[in-house]
């Protein structure tokens, strides 16, 4: 054989060689990838979970941020805290056992005999009776 057959041969070795150690490393990094990539994956959806949970409580505080700046909740917050009472409010302290108990007292409604339903839905002029309803 001739000296440039010889290393025509020695070139396409090492470039034989130089692929096949090139395709071993290949192989043995894509396993490596594909556990960092599951691991990526992995930490995507935790923080995405994490981040969704995150915008519900900001959804809420931005909401409790709305009602606390309004009126109905400084006059709750004034009559609950603070004993403070509207016109019409009866205080009860529950700390006291002496302390007197408010009852409501119904008030006594009277009808007149002519305002019964049977009579408002007869005709003008004709009782229950004389249009021969029976009571």
């Amino acid at each position: 054989m001739t000296k440039k057959k010889k290393i025509r041969i020695a070139l396409w070795v090492s470039a034989a060689v130089a692929v096949i150690v090139l395709i071993v490393v290949l192989l043995s990094v894509i396993p490596a990838q594909r556990e960092k990539l599951r691991e990526l994956e992995e930490e995507k959806q935790r923080l995405t979970a994490q981040l969704n949970e995150l915008l519900l409580k900001y959804d809420g505080m931005e909401e409790m941020l709305e009602y606390t700046g309004s009126v109905e909740f400084l006059l709750r917050y004034a009559r609950e805290n603070l004993g403070f009472m509207l016109e019409g409010d009866i205080r009860v302290d529950v700390d006291d056992p002496n302390a007197p108990i408010p009852t409501i007292v119904p008030q006594h409604i009277t009808t007149l005999p002519s305002e019964t339903p049977e009579s408002s839905m007869a005709p003008e002029g004709v009782t229950p009776q004389e249009g021969g309803a029976t009571p």
